[in-house]
């Protein structure tokens, strides 16, 4: 490999790791500020069922890795055969992961019996986290092509209406 590549690439995986860090260091100030408005703004029992409700999204979500998209990263021949079975395979980790959890709803509802409304927001996370699991490749590919700034807008524009929506919908009731 040359060392003006080289050189490039180490320039673009500095430049990359600095968008990262400063889209981490919005996002995370964003939701702690995101989560004081809704402690302050949701009553107790309401939170605490989101919360709880978000633990097991995040539960189910650990079941859907299985590091392909690793996989996509280092494969240096991503051709469409290829990417369609990528989409295929975390399509149906996907759905198995949330399927399953879809399938403990009556369980869960009956395990914690004082929080009468978390299957229906379970339900609901469910369906928002399969939709915005459906653009992982091309988010997979964003990182697989070092196109940081690209991610880091992405996410920092999606911490902002976060941070905007929940809390005015909160305070709104």
């Amino acid at each position: 490999m040359p060392e003006t590549e080289s050189v490039s690439l180490g320039e673009q995986a500095i430049r990359g790791s600095a968008y990262t860090v400063g889209a981490s260091l919005v996002t995370l100030s964003l939701g702690f500020l995101r989560s004081v408005l809704l402690a302050r703004w949701l009553l107790p029992e309401h939170f605490g069922l989101v919360a709880l409700a978000l633990f097991y999204i995040g539960l189910a979500a650990q079941l859907r890795g299985l590091g392909l998209d690793m996989a996509l990263i280092h494969r240096q021949d991503a051709d469409e055969p290829f990417l369609r079975t990528y989409f295929s395979l975390r399509l149906g980790l996907d759905l198995l992961a949330f399927g399953l959890l879809l399938a403990l709803l009556p369980l869960l509802q009956r395990a914690y019996p004082q929080m009468s409304g978390l299957a229906v927001i379970l339900a609901v996370l469910i369906f928002v986290y399969f939709l915005s699991n459906l653009s992982q490749v091309q988010e997979t590919l964003i990182r697989k092509n070092l196109a940081f700034s690209q991610l880091a807008a992405t996410d920092v524009a999606a911490s902002i209406a976060m941070t905007v929506v929940a809390p005015l919908l909160a305070w709104l009731g």
